[in-house]
């Protein structure tokens, strides 16, 4: 019988509600601030990628610890391997193009 992992759920929750908190946080900013709706985006994807970035990050770490905790982490491992994939890959194909809300939201 596999030992009960009562913190996936917590870190599976973290990540998409510091994304949105991200950006909540800088709209919210902006709009106190009084700044044009193109810096709002500009500021907007800045933190959205950093809170990605930090994201996977530690769905990484926390991903090796659950290896050493449990054997159904791997579905975790797999899940932070593609997310980490597709955020490279969307970082390369969005270089040259200003990225939509849409992109931004998808990830």
């Amino acid at each position: 019988m596999e030992v009960m992992d009562i913190h996936r759920p917590a870190v599976i929750m973290a990540a998409p509600v510091t994304i949105i908190l991200a950006v909540l946080n800088i709209i919210l900013t902006a709009v106190m601030a009084g700044i044009s709706n193109t810096r709002v985006l500009v500021m907007a994807k800045a933190m959205v990628n950093t809170a990605v970035k930090t994201t996977i990050i530690q769905g990484i770490s926390t991903t090796i610890l659950h290896i050493m905790i449990t054997r159904a982490a791997a579905t975790t491992m797999i899940i932070t391997v593609v997310t980490t994939m597709m955020a490279k890959f969307w970082g390369v194909a969005n270089k040259k193009s200003q990225p939509s809300l849409l992109t931004i939201g998808w990830l």
